[in-house]
């Protein structure tokens, strides 16, 4: 009977913890518990709460947000076990995906948050390894900016190394006849360099280092420019360096002030950069070196003067006068700028100046700056010489070949050249250039882009200080071609506007600052071509904007290169292309990809250019623009 009663109660026991299996496996693991702060709650927001790593992560970013730190650690490192990379579109289930699953990256924030920092600076630095993103950095440079000041270490600055830009002229005085101008050098710092400005422009910099390579590119006139670069490290202490630069793209000034047939002629050069060579009709000829003057014998019966003048930058001016009929002065005349017609009234007329353009010789210009070369002569004495108001003449002379380099807007430029003789006669010429933008590089040949809603925009303050400056980031490069579809924006791009790609993104606020991540999709694949994003501790929208905009011009540049053979082993109608160098800044990520689309297209540097054919993917074209002509051998390329 006792038996019998022990039975009994042991089946009972078996079948009540059955019942509890069963329960429990029907209900699934206890959520995350719900936290009160300030009439607000934290922790699991609803919904089917099924234990996953992304169920957890989800509490944990709810509870950072709210200041539960030992909750959000928890809840993290639950995840970590289950998953424990940090990534960008992590597949949840079948075809859904968290977009970004970042538990090393919060643990490392959490622990900063909590003082915890060297912990935080494992885990930010395990996140930045398996996926980089721009909060990690941003609180790496927190971390260690909080660790040095817990040592109390002896203040420091920044060491700065510039890479001469130019031909030394000694205490950091150079000489370029390029254009643009590279600045280029290393900043480095035992205690991290967190930000380089070249004359007023940041350098891009993702996260501070201890050292750090620069490479800029300044487009700058004619003249003498100062340019200072300065540096600063994560505990503040500063550097500063100064650097004189003198640009200059124009060949010496030649002043010719008398010619005696058969005897000699005198006359003055003038160059910033200094004279290095000065010949007549092939001889070298003597420059004083106090005043630039020169005088130089003509042989009996030369009738034929050809002068070259060059400064120490390689830059060139060459005058020539030539009539074996006419006296070398009236031949002066005819070629400094008027017609034989005129320069016999002129000899009779002593007082007539003539202007003559000699460069540019189209008044259409493809290019941001051109040299202009032109030429003043005048029976009498020209005492002022000045284009836009700015003097040109350094000695008074009767024939005068002029070089300058300007700097040109898009569309209309006008320039205005006046010359006064010593008895007040003037003469006012007119210049008007229009630059023009290349074929190859209008905007309707851009990659397209269409922009489409962020997610959870509507939840951010100052949304469209985001939206304005991005866009008029991208209006200004002038890169790709955005069209914004359902964002209600001054760019929303016409119906039908063909694009090659999708724009998604996410945004992400919370109490310690402001995420924004943006996706772009392939139209056709639809795969992921790139995923780039900003963040700001004091969710400064505008910068955040400036700076995506900048991440992705940086990621796809606009690359050139030259065709280098065409059909055989590359298959019909294909080619190979070699890739120029990417002067602008020396980066890995700055190289064109294999799968973007590139434009082919023929002209001379410089000037106006023709479309041959677009949409061309590893060496094959999918549009012809011109049915007779097929790339080739010599033809240039460019991303799209």
């Amino acid at each position: 009977m006792k038996i019998k009663k022990y039975f009994l109660i042991i089946r009972s026991f078996t079948t009540i913890a059955v019942l509890v299996l069963l329960l429990w496996s029907c209900t699934g693991p206890l959520p995350c518990p719900t936290l009160k702060k300030d009439d607000d709650s934290y922790g699991w927001q609803g919904g089917n709460f099924l234990g996953e790593w992304d169920d957890y992560y989800r509490c944990a970013l709810s509870y950072i947000d709210g200041g539960f730190y030992p909750e959000a650690l928890d809840c993290l490192n639950q995840a970590i076990d289950q998953r424990s990379a940090d990534q960008r579109m992590a597949r949840t289930y079948g075809m859904h995906f968290m977009h970004d699953y970042f538990p090393n990256r919060e643990t490392g924030v959490v622990r900063y948050l909590m003082g915890h920092y060297r912990v935080a600076e494992k885990s930010l630095l395990i996140s930045l390894e398996q996926e980089p993103s721009a909060k990690a950095y941003y609180y790496l440079d927190e971390v260690r900016k909080a660790l040095m000041q817990k040592q109390h270490p002896a203040a420091s600055r920044p060491g700065i190394s510039i890479t001469p830009p130019g031909l030394s002229a000694g205490d950091g005085f150079y000489k370029s006849c390029e254009f643009p101008v590279l600045i280029t050098g290393t900043v480095s710092d035992s205690r991290y360099v967190s930000g380089i400005t070249i004359g007023g422009k940041m350098v891009f910099m993702e996260g501070a280092r201890k050292k750090m390579q620069f490479k800029e590119a300044f487009y700058l006139g004619q003249g003498v420019h100062t340019i200072a670069i300065t540096a600063v490290n994560l505990m503040g202490g500063t550097s500063r360096k100064e650097i004189t630069l003198l640009v200059d793209k124009c060949g010496p000034l030649i002043t010719i002030s008398r010619i005696r047939q058969g005897k000699d002629i005198f006359g003055y050069l003038h160059d910033a950069s200094g004279i290095a060579r000065f010949t007549l009709n092939g001889r070298d000829i003597a420059v004083s070196s106090q005043d630039g003057s020169f005088h130089a014998a003509l042989y009996p019966g030369e009738q034929r003067i050809t002068l070259r003048a060059e400064d120490t930058l390689g830059n060139k001016t060459q005058k020539e006068m030539n009539s074996p009929d006419r006296k070398i002065e009236l031949a002066a005349l005819t070629l400094s700028g008027i017609t034989e017609k005129s320069a016999a009234l002129s000899l009779k007329n002593r007082d007539q100046p003539g202007i003559r353009l000699l460069k540019p010789h189209s008044n259409e210009i493809f290019t941001k700056a051109t040299p202009l070369e032109f030429t003043v002569s005048s029976g009498s004495t020209i005492l002022a010489l000045d284009i836009n108001g700015k003097s040109l003449l350094k000695k008074p002379g009767r024939w005068i070949t002029c070089s300058t380099f300007v700097t040109l807007e898009q569309g209309i430029n006008r320039f205005t050249i006046n010359a006064v003789t010593q008895t007040g006669r003037t003469l006012e010429k007119m210049i008007v250039l229009n630059r023009k933008t290349p074929e190859h590089l209008k905007l309707s040949y851009r990659y397209g882009i269409s922009m489409h809603p962020f997610d959870n925009n509507e939840k951010v303050d100052h949304w469209k200080n985001f939206i304005h400056s991005f866009e008029s980031d991208f209006a200004a490069n002038r890169r790709f071609r955005l069209i914004a579809n359902n964002v209600n924006t001054a760019m929303a791009g016409s119906p039908g506007a063909s694009y090659e790609s999708s724009l998604f993104g996410s945004v992400y606020q919370t109490a310690n600052g402001t995420e924004v991540v943006a996706r772009l999709i392939d139209k056709k694949t639809a795969g992921i071509i790139t995923v780039q994003d900003a963040f700001s501790c004091k969710s400064d929208m505008a910068y955040m904007g400036n700076r995506l905009s900048e991440k992705f011009h940086r990621k796809f540049p606009l690359a050139t290169g030259t065709i280098t053979a065409t059909g055989g082993f590359f298959g019909a109608g294909a080619f190979k292309v070699a890739m120029d160098k990417y002067d602008a800044r020396d980066i890995p990520e700055a190289r064109i990809k294999s799968d973007w689309p590139l434009l082919v297209y023929r002209g001379k540097r410089g000037g106006p250019t023709q479309v041959i054919a677009t949409h061309c993917i590893k060496g094959k074209c999918s549009r012809s623009l011109v049915k007779s002509k097929k790339p080739g051998i010599g033809d240039k390329v460019i991303a799209q």
